[in-house]
Order: C-alpha cells, then structure tokens, then sequence
C-alpha cells in the first residue's frame, strides 16, 4: 500500500507476545490497514524492549513495566511498596515520561490522523493523556477492553485501598479524550448518572476475535468415526479464580466408559494440579503457552474447546475473549461455570453448539449432560461462519473498526 495514513496506537503487551487485549487489538489494526488503508504505529509498554515488523504496523516495546513481588497478597520490598504507595496503577513515572517523549518526539516528526490508546494497561490511558494535553487537535480514542473502575479484579487484596485512583484518572481520562469505545458489559455501569457528562462520546461494541481464518482452519471432526474425544483448555489457571479439577474430574468419569484425552494449554498457580494430574493418567496432558500459530492448529483439530468460568461472585464483568476465539472456529464449547448468573451462560444461549456445567454440580450429573450433548452435536450441521458472525456480529473486527472510523470521519 503506499503512503497509507497512519495512527499512533498507545497499548501493553502486543507483538511478539500479545496479551488477550493485545490479540484484540491486532484483529482491529489488520481490518484498519485492509479494508480502511491506515498503517498503525504501535507504542507496547512493556516489561521488555524489542521492534517488531509487520505489513499492517510497525511495533516499538519500551520497557516501562516493573514488577511487584507479592509474599501471600502482601508487598515483600520496599521497592513495590515506594511503586504501589506513589504510583499505582500506573507504573514508574519516570519510565512512563520516557515513553510519553517518545510519543511526543514521533508527533513532532510524522502525521498522525488520531492516536489510540487501548486500556488496560493505565499506562496507555495516561500517555494518551499527556498527548491531549500538548496535541490538543489531535483526535484521542480511548479503546476501553479492560475498564479501570467496573472491574472487580482492580478491588480484591490491597488494591481496594487504592480505589479511588482508579476514579481518578478514568474521570481524567473520559473527560479530555475526543471518543470512548467500551464493551458492552460495561454499559449497565456507565449509564449511572455520575457518567452523564460522557455519554455522548461513549459507544458500545464487543471483543472482536471472530476470525474467519480460524474457521477456515478448522474443519469439522466426525465425531461418528472417532476413536478418541479430545478436549482442549487454554488459558491461566490461578487458584483464587479458577480450578482444572472439574474439567479432570469430568475426564476421568468419561474415561470409564469412553476413549478421551484433555491437554491444557496453561499456566497459573493451579497448574500443579494438571501437571500431577498428567504423570498418573494418560487422558490428562499438560503443555505451557505455545506460539498462537501453534495453538490455532492444535484448536483447530480438537472436538471440545473447554472454558472455565471465575471463582469470585461478579469477579468477571465482561465476557473473556477467549470464548469468542473459541467461537471462531465453529466447534462444540463446554464451558464450567461457577455462578447461575455468569455472563457466559446468556452469551453461549444463542450458540446452538455449547454446553454449560455446573462446578457445583457432581461429576456424575455433568458427565451424563456431556453425553446427551455429544449425542445431540455428533449429527448436527456445522454453523457456517456468516451464521456465526449474524449471531454475534459485535464480535466482528468490522463493527468495532466501523466504530473508530465514523469518529475519524466526523472529526476530519
């Protein structure tokens, strides 16, 4: 493409390790370049540096994160005390002021049409800040994946005492920056009247990982002619928000009258118990993060994609993007669920190929509502991806691109 217009993208962890934000992101900056002709230039602030080509964007990570060690929920050095007391929950100022003359240094170069900034981290919200504050005409999009107030995960162990930062700089931010992208979990929450002031600049979209490759990549499995179930989980697997043992204890019911294998794809506190789990029975393996273009294969030729729901009431206020990677791919979804209201449960309604367990239920009840559900799906027609796409069309990389770009062109 020549001399496509650009944008400054503002985010955390993206190329070469993207977090689960930086995945969205990428599904967003590829439909931006192919179908709307703009070149992102990618700021990652990031626990390490490294430059990253791509045909769509060009990535600079500065290393601007710290870790804090924690002992048991507790800060164990003075050097996390002095980051959490004074900074929280941004990172070191003087790291972050590295990054913002970066920032500034590249706007006094290059022409940039708007900068995008894509919470979380915080970081990125209050570098885009910092630029409002000096390029006061240039238009500033906050992408809000993570919201920094809504969110129950900002409130549990020490950061509770910290609450009232989180207000801060979001009201900081909801005021000076030109439009709010958030996602639809979240409007119950912003439609309170102390949101009032910003409702006209806030729109609702959705995570948007369907991604007809996936699809593509997936052919169906016959289930009539297997051998073998195979099950995949991927994701964390931490002991204060989610437990392997009823996904294991499901296998291991099935195992007794069926051939079935489960690898998790994991990491986490509560990977020791898979790990255990593995050296003892041969239906259960264990692996670590692999590459995505890895993962997408070995997805791809799974016959259950398994999800498992958060320990903590009303932890999770936004539907994981991983169930809308998995729903990409157009195969049977089991997910385990922890509370009769999970936000999973109404999502996965419109999905006629999912099934929903209860971890409170016992192992025999859910083994014999998974037989029922392979019996029922081993004779259904795969949805095609345009049925899944009218389903969930917020999903769409589309629907959210569509979004940014009605805001560029009302502000050209």
């Amino acid at each position: 493409m020549t001399n496509p217009k650009k944008i400054l993208v503002i985010t955390g962890d993206y190329h070469p390790f993207p977090s689960a934000n930086g995945v969205c992101l990428d599904q967003i900056l590829k439909d931006l370049y192919y179908r709307c002709g703009f070149f992102s230039v990618v700021i990652g602030i990031t626990k390490s540096g490294g430059s990253v080509e791509k045909e769509y964007c060009s990535v600079n990570n500065i290393a601007a994160r710290e870790e804090v060690h924690w002992t048991h929920n507790l800060i164990s050095n003075t050097k996390s005390i002095k980051k959490v007391y004074f900074s929280y929950p941004l990172d070191s100022y003087n790291k972050l002021c590295e990054v913002k003359n970066y920032c500034f240094d590249l706007l006094e170069k290059e022409k940039f049409e708007f900068v995008l900034c894509v919470q979380k981290p915080a970081n990125a919200s209050y570098i885009g800040l910092k630029i409002k504050g000096r390029y006061k005409e240039i238009p500033v999009i906050l992408y809000e994946l993570d919201s920094l107030v809504d969110n129950m995960t900002n409130y549990s162990g020490w950061k509770r005492y910290f609450k009232h930062r989180n207000i801060w700089l979001e009201n900081r931010v909801r005021k000076a920056f030109d439009y709010v992208i958030c996602l639809n979990s979240h409007a119950p929450f912003y439609s309170k009247e102390e949101y009032k002031e910003y409702r006209k600049k806030t729109v609702y979209t959705d995570v948007p990982l369907l991604d007809k490759k996936l699809y593509m990549l997936a052919q169906r499995n016959d289930l009539n002619h297997h051998q073998q179930m195979k099950f995949l989980y991927s994701g964390t697997l931490y002991r204060e928000e989610r437990s392997p043992l009823p996904v294991i204890n499901l296998i291991k019911e099935l195992g007794k009258t069926h051939f079935v294998e489960c690898m998790f794809y994991a990491r986490g506190s509560n990977v020791d118990i898979v790990i255990a789990e593995s050296e003892k029975n041969q239906s259960i393996k264990y692996h670590d993060y692999i590459p995505k273009e890895e993962l997408d294969s070995c997805v791809a030729s799974a016959d259950f994609l398994v999800n498992i729901g958060n320990a903590y009431h009303g932890m999770v206020s936004a539907i994981p993007s991983k169930l809308v990677y998995y729903l990409s791919f157009g195969k049977p979804i089991i997910h385990f669920a922890y509370d009769r209201d999970d936000l999973c449960i109404q999502y996965l309604k419109k999905y006629p190929c999912s099934l929903v367990l209860f971890c409170d239920d016992s192992v025999e009840v859910n083994s014999e509502k998974f037989v029922e559900f392979y019996n029922r799906v081993k004779i259904m027609l795969r949805l095609s991806f345009e049925d899944i796409e009218k389903l969930y069309p917020e999903n769409t990389p589309q629907y959210t691109t569509e979004l940014i770009m009605s805001n560029y062109r009302r502000n050209r």
